[in-house]
């Protein structure tokens, strides 16, 4: 019956290659019912045997008989063997939870590697720092610059026209030295004023925001990197060799699944055999220390996201906070470009994606450490 079980959880598992967000809390769900079923067939039959123990051991007191030492003595070997059986079906409900834990967290983080890649954040950054990306300042500079080459014949190298200080600063002193009437002059700058606000007060901010979504990024992609090479260390105990990135282009789950059932059958084995021969099987052992062993290396991997995922979401949280302190939003909200907005609503998309889509809390609380780790 133990088996029969293990087996439905198997294909639940194989079926739902790629978790919804929204069933993540149903799959738990279902994971515990079945951890739950398990250790309740686990718990009657060793109750069972138990029973057998404490029964021809009242014999074998009553009467102290070879006949009776022996009945005794087999009736604690099948309870350690039913044990046995019992904790290595258990170990294998928990290799398969972290097996589909590590398929979830895969698609999350190239989910979000995709969402990095896709955000217009660096381009949109790049034409809100620098003034010489707003049409309205480049005209004014031409403006400017025409009227001040007719009078002192200078023209800034090109090498400096592109740097945002000396070419703001120029713009202003060309304002100032040129021969065009007054009231042009301060329309030109009433034209450039907001630009030039914005541009000088959030340069260092949104460089900073640059800076820090290039870091999440890299970190995203390490992410992925240890994700992949922990797949790799986990399924080589079962000898199955294909990279995580090929099993799921592939969608080769089905074989895993098939490694595993027929290394916990050649395990099953093994147990029975030591409970056949009364010789402790060394290979057994070994394979029963790397099984727990792998699975504590996913409970690490998921520290590892949730960690990134709250990190990622204080960023986010910053960034926000950055962009709507600008001081003169109100007064230059019209004439900042559309590239401002669309850079709000990056901030403002990628921190929901953290918050309902990347963040799931469910992982990180004692419910998913009993998953992996096997308490009850």
């Amino acid at each position: 019956m133990n088996r029969i079980i293990l087996l439905l959880i198997a294909q639940l598992f194989f079926q739902s290659a790629v978790f919804a967000d929204h069933s993540f809390q149903e799959w738990i769900a279902q994971t515990e019912e079945a951890s739950l079923a398990l250790l309740q067939k686990r718990t009657l039959k060793e109750k069972q045997y138990l029973e057998l123990v404490e029964q021809t051991h009242r014999m074998y007191q009553s009467n102290a008989t070879f006949s009776n030492y022996i009945k005794y003595q087999e009736a604690k070997e099948q309870l350690l063997f039913v044990i046995q059986t019992g904790e290595l079906d258990q170990l294998q409900l928990r290799y398969q939870r972290g097996l589909s834990l590590i398929k979830l967290l895969y698609e999350k983080v190239l989910s979000l590697d995709h969402h990095f890649t896709g955000m217009r954040t660096f381009q949109n950054i790049f034409r809100l720092a620098n003034p010489n990306s707003y049409p309205e300042f480049r005209d004014s500079k031409a403006i400017l610059e025409q009227h001040l080459n007719k009078r002192s014949n200078f023209k800034l190298p090109e090498v400096l026209a592109g740097n945002l200080f000396v070419s703001t600063t120029y713009s202003l002193v060309s304002s100032f030295l040129n021969e065009m009437p007054s009231k042009s002059n301060e329309q030109q700058l009433d034209e450039i004023a907001c630009i030039l606000d914005f541009t000088l007060q959030m340069n260092d901010d949104l460089n900073l925001i640059q800076f820090e979504t290039q870091y999440l990024k890299g970190t995203n992609t390490a992410l992925i990197k240890t994700c992949e090479e922990l797949f790799a260390e986990y399924v080589k105990v079962i000898d199955y060799h294909v990279a995580l990135s090929t099993c799921r282009k592939e969608d080769d789950w089905e074989d895993v699944y098939a490694k595993l059932d027929s290394y916990m059958l050649d395990l099953h084995q093994n147990l029975e055999e030591n409970q056949s021969t009364g010789i402790i099987n060394q290979r057994l052992n070994r394979s029963l220390v790397n099984l727990e062993f792998e699975t504590q290396r996913v409970a690490k991997f998921v520290d590892e996201y949730e960690s990134f995922i709250s990190m990622g979401s204080q960023y986010y949280q910053k960034f926000d906070s950055i962009i709507s302190n600008y001081q003169n939003a109100e007064i230059c909200a019209a004439k900042l470009p559309s590239h401002f907005d669309e850079l709000q609503y990056d901030i403002q998309n990628t921190i929901d994606k953290f918050q309902n889509t990347y963040n799931l809390p469910e992982i990180a609380g004692s419910r998913m450490k009993s998953l992996l780790y096997g308490i009850n």
